[in-house]
C-alpha cells in the first residue's frame, strides 16, 4: 500500500498504558499504533508496538490501581527488561507515523479515550505529534463505549429506515 494522503482518510489509531493520569508528572509505559485508511482498512499487518524502557522508579510514579494493573498484566516487568529508551520509542512512532501518512494535518487521531493519549503524546513533545512544526493530525475521533454504542445505534436506525450511513 502507497502512503495516505487527505483523500485517503487516514486514521491513526493509538493506545498507551501510562503510569498514571497527569501528562506533567507521569510517563508512557507502553505506546501501540495502528493506520488504517477511512474504509478502516490497515496500511500493514503489524503496525507499531513499543514497551518503554524504565528503572524502578517507576513504582514511585504510579498510585495502587496502576501498580496493581500494570504489575497483573506484566507491563511492569516488560518495562523493566524492554531495552527501548523513551527517546527511541518516540522516533520509531514518529517514522512509523509519517511513513503512512506524510502530510501534516492529514490524519484523523483515533481511538478509545484518545484524548488522554494525545494529552500524552504532546507532553512527550513535538517529536512524536509534529511533521516539520506542524502537527501530524488534524483532529481527534474518541471511540469510548458511548459515543461506540451511539454510532451503532444511529447506524442501526440509518439502515432500517433505507437511509445509507454517512460518517
Amino acid at each position: 500500500m502507497d502512503p495516505l494522503g487527505r483523500q485517503d482518510r487516514p486514521l491513526v489509531w493509538v493506545d498507551l498504558e501510562t503510569t498514571g493520569l497527569d501528562a506533567t508528572k507521569n510517563r508512557i509505559l507502553e505506546i501501540a499504533v495502528l493506520i488504517t485508511n477511512g474504509n478502516l482498512e490497515p496500511v500493514d499487518e503489524e503496525g507499531c508496538h513499543f514497551i518503554v524502557k524504565a528503572d524502578n522508579t517507576i513504582f514511585e510514579e504510579m498510585d495502587e490501581w496502576c501498580t496493581k494493573q500494570h504489575t497483573k498484566s506484566g507491563l511492569v516487568k516488560a518495562v523493566l527488561e524492554s531495552p527501548h529508551s523513551p527517546t527511541e520509542v518516540a522516533a520509531a512512532v514518529k517514522e512509523y507515523i509519517t511513513r503512512w501518512v506524510p502530510q501534516p494535518r492529514t490524519a484523523v487521531l483515533a481511538g478509545s479515550s484518545v484524548h488522554f493519549d494525545a494529552m500524552f503524546l504532546r507532553a512527550t513533545g513535538p517529536d512524536v505529534i509534529e511533521n516539520n512544526g506542524v502537527k501530524i493530525w488534524n483532529d481527534k475521533l474518541d471511540l469510548n463505549v458511548q459515543t461506540t454504542a451511539r454510532l451503532t445505534t444511529s447506524e442501526a436506525q440509518l439502515l432500517v429506515r433505507g437511509r445509507p450511513v454517512e460518517f
